[in-house]
Formats: C-alpha cells, structure tokens, sequence
C-alpha cells in the first residue's frame, strides 16, 4: 500500500493544501505539519505551483501525519508481495522488512497546472532507488514445470524510473473541496533494473541465472503490460484519492488564483 501511495503521490498531492485545513467529516484533532502552513493563499498560478513543489518535497522528507503517511526516505514495508506472471517464469516473490533509499531525490520534471480547465500535468522521476529486503521468500516455476524456490537476502537497484500523468480536476459536490475527476496519459518507465537474490535453489550460479531471468521478464512484462497497469493505476488513485481529498479545504486555492 506505500508503495501505491507513492506512485500516486504527485496525483494525491495536486490538490491538498499546505495549509492543512480538514473538514468536520474527518477525524478529530488531526495531526499538523507547522512547515506546511503559509499566511496567505496565493495569488498567482506560479506562487500555486511553486508551493506544490514545496509541499511535495515536504511530504517526501516529513510524511503526512493526517493520512499515516510515513516521510519516504527511508521508506520502511515490514511486508511487500510481488507476483509475476510471465509464462517463461512464474513466481511470488515475498519481501519482509524491506527499507528503500531514493526517494528524498525525487525530481519533478513537470507540473503544469491550468485553473481555468482544471487539470494539472506532472512529471516525476527518481534517478535511483535501492531496495533490500533482511528476508525474502521466492516460490514459483520454469514453464510451469520446473520447481523454482529460494530464500534469503534480496537486493534490488531501479534506475531512471519516470512517471507522467495528466490529472482532470473537478469541485467536490461539498463546494469545499477538489478532487480527481479522471486520469489521463498515465505513463512510467522502468529502464533498468538489477536484481540480486542469495539462496535461490541452493545458490552458486544458479543465483545469477536467476537474478539474470529475473531482471529481464520484469522489465519485459512492464513494458508489454504497460497500458493495463496504467488504467488500473489511474483508476485506483481517482478512487482511493478522493476518499481523502473530499475531506480538505482545497477549493479556496483554485478560487483565490482565478480571481
């Protein structure tokens, strides 16, 4: 779920305020971030921007206590399950207490916000990211015959992972609030990924084949399903976003820029 709430990250963002204003619907005596607020709202697109910028580093460094986001760097998963299914190999692979450095690096390489249509583009990216992972557990097979299996210790190194999205907005139904009426264009690259696995299948070189395998069918099945994972992306982020979104003052920033 961190993970998700990561990628979804700059679509989550794109409407929360740094002033962190909740409505009476949400719980009592949230938690606030006294680096968020500012004294005024802005005046200009570019002073809307440029705060989103800082509440999106902000996040990353210090988490958001309102919605039991943890900072992201480190980010901590006590558990994390990856299935793959690829016909050439099929496994789930199991990560327990697993710690990520990278994402205090986070590069925004676009926002471009329109409030007269309501939509925002983004794109972000993070140069690296290393995963490792004290435990790991690997069940799966060759062709759907050959036993593959393995435990140990897990590394992982991403580079030049990228993610670009266009996000609709739209006014919640409570006036107060904006929220993710649609995601569009949603798309992330993943052009290198080096996998190091100990233990599978009583190590040695068969370590390195499969780390090899590995490697190549996950960025092989990113890639081909890459337009499927997107759509279901984007779906889930407009859902889970707006539960949170509709409970925060936001609306007042769009206004306070057009008029």
């Amino acid at each position: 779920m961190k993970l998700f709430i990561i990628l979804t990250l700059c679509a989550l963002a794109a409407a929360k305020p740094w002033e962190l204003t909740v409505l009476n619907d949400a719980p009592e005596e949230p938690p606030q971030l006294e680096s968020l607020h500012t004294p005024q709202l802005p005046q200009t697109v570019e002073e809307l921007v440029a705060e989103l910028l800082k509440f999106i580093y902000n996040v990353v460094e210090n988490g958001w206590p309102i919605f039991n986001l943890p900072p992201l760097e480190p980010l901590v998963l006590e558990y994390f399950e990856l299935p793959i299914n690829a016909g050439i190999i099929n496994v789930e692979l199991k990560l327990k207490d697993a710690i990520a450095f990278g994402f205090g690096n986070l590069i925004v390489h676009k926002i471009d916000l329109n409030v007269d249509d309501l939509t925002l583009d983004i794109d972000i990216g993070l140069p690296t990211l290393d995963i490792t992972a004290e435990n790991y557990e690997l069940v799966g097979d060759f062709f759907g015959a050959l036993p593959l299996f393995g435990n140990g210790r897990a590394e992982f190194e991403v580079e030049g992972f990228r993610f670009r999205a266009k996000l609709f907005l739209e006014q919640h139904e409570n006036k107060k609030s904006v929220v993710i009426n649609r995601v569009e264009n949603a798309a992330f690259t993943i052009p290198h990924l080096k996998s190091n696995l100990s233990g599978v299948i009583g190590g040695g070189s068969i370590d390195a084949v499969i780390n090899r395998l590995i490697e190549e069918v996950i960025i092989g099945y990113v890639n081909r399903f890459h337009g499927a994972i997107s759509i279901v992306t984007s779906t889930i982020s407009t859902t889970l976003g707006n539960d949170n979104l509709k409970k925060l003052d936001t609306w007042k920033y769009i206004e306070a820029v057009r008029s």
